[in-house]
């Protein structure tokens, strides 16, 4: 299995240890292929810009997804994007703007009111 790991935590320490966690269980209980998304630069700014950066970086996380697929033989069929909070909204994302279609998409605490308010804001 792939797995793609996307967070959005206010604290950059308690994001990367969440994020470290979740890929540790994993390879405890078997060989993974596991992918973190960085994506600070866009997300370490106020919940308005991190929001407006979501279809960007899913869209580039889209991208990763396809160019793996296309020339390191990744399975979409055995993909898994998880994301949480604002990742969440990315892992689904990702799973959209991808060529192929991904096996599982797994969102953990996505945002829901405040996400909705603010992209209505910004239109």
């Amino acid at each position: 299995m792939n797995y793609f790991i996307v967070s959005y935590l206010d604290d950059y320490v308690h994001s990367i240890i969440t994020t470290m966690s979740i890929s540790l269980a994993f390879l405890n209980v078997g060989d993974y292929n596991i992918i973190l998304i960085d994506w600070r630069d866009a997300a370490n700014h106020s919940y308005l810009m991190s929001v407006r950066s979501v279809p960007l970086v899913s869209q580039r996380v889209a991208f990763l997804i396809n160019f793996l697929e296309n020339n390191a033989n990744l399975d979409p069929n055995k993909t898994v994007i998880i994301g949480h909070s604002l990742g969440a909204h990315i892992a689904s994302l990702s799973a959209r703007f991808a060529t192929s279609k991904i096996a599982e998409v797994i969102g953990k605490s996505a945002t829901r009111f405040q996400f909705y308010l603010v992209i209505l804001i910004l239109n």
